[in-house]
């Protein structure tokens, strides 16, 4: 067997593009949605009408601010990925977060854990130089069964209109797809499903995908814990994981000893590069002497 000294540090990147081209006032606007799948289909439609200086549904005031917002949602400029501090994921957010989250994680049952490995979990978690790759890796998901659709048509004083569609099953129903004059662009901004939220009445089909921190934080959970696990024990791979020890590093930092079965050093290393984990250093076991099994871990250390 080979044993691997894991240190978890990632990269943030972000992606920025053009904005949207200037457009005139809103007129009217057009909100269509409806879902299928495994349970009831939903349908709902719903029409904003400005009269004079008053924007109306069914002769119910809108306030014009929220019209504006979500106007200034579609103008601003493209968000090419899911970035975190657009769909508002702060430092603060992921440490509330972090110890409801652990009942996601896929390596170990957290609520039975040791204090060190529920200590590694939450510093994962809230190691908000990954928040880029995982939020990539939740968007980039799918499952079965979930068929959300989202249309929103703005007619706007000058003649022209906009058209913004959502097919996403994600949180926010991100990515928003944006149409006006026969080009359309694709944008995770996450401040258009904020804009739509404040304009939809409870009960409105998909609303509540618009903002499913819930969803959302599970998502991110699965990410940052199953990762390692997912990619150790992949058909192929070459690579069984056995068990990891958390190590108090001099630095104050955690760290991790991993024990692998692997057919090699580099599968070790490809094992850690799918994973986006760097190896500090791969050290073959020549043998092993089990004196007595590891001893269990003391409640509250």
């Amino acid at each position: 067997m080979l044993a691997i000294k894991i240190a978890a540090v990632f990269a943030v990147s972000l992606a920025f593009s053009d904005s949207h081209a200037q457009v005139g006032s809103v007129q009217a606007i057009t909100i269509r949605s409806s879902w299928g799948g495994l349970g009831k289909p939903g349908n709902s439609e719903l029409t904003i009408n400005r009269e004079n200086d008053r924007f109306t549904v069914k002769q119910k005031a809108i306030p014009a601010e929220q019209i504006e917002a979500l106007l200034n949602a579609v103008r601003q400029p493209r968000v090419a990925a899911p970035q975190a501090a657009n769909l508002g994921i702060t430092s603060q957010w992921l440490h509330d977060h972090a110890e409801d989250a652990g009942r996601y994680a896929t390596y170990f049952n957290y609520s039975d854990g040791a204090a060190e490995q529920k200590r590694l979990f939450r510093s994962v978690f809230t190691n908000d130089q990954t928040l880029e790759q995982r939020l990539a890796s939740v968007y980039a998901s799918f499952h079965t069964d979930d068929y959300p659709h989202m249309r929103v048509d703005l007619t706007l004083s000058d003649g022209t209109s906009l058209c913004v569609t959502s097919d996403s099953q994600h949180p926010f129903m991100l990515p928003w797809k944006i149409t006006q004059g026969g080009t359309t662009t694709e944008t995770y901004n996450a401040n258009i499903s904020h804009a739509l939220l404040e304009l939809l009445p409870s009960g409105f089909t998909n609303r509540e995908a618009l903002t499913d921190e819930e969803q959302y934080a599970t998502g991110l959970l699965q990410e940052a814990a199953k990762r390692s696990s997912a990619e150790g024990d992949k058909p192929g791979s070459g690579v069984r994981w056995i068990r990891s020890y958390v190590l108090a590093e001099e630095s104050g930092e955690l760290g991790t000893f991993c024990v692998y079965e692997a057919d090699s050093p580099e599968a070790i290393r490809a094992h850690a590069q799918a994973a986006d984990l760097p190896v500090d250093e791969v050290v073959p076991i020549g043998d092993t002497v089990i004196v007595r099994p590891d001893p269990a871990p003391v409640a509250g250390s």
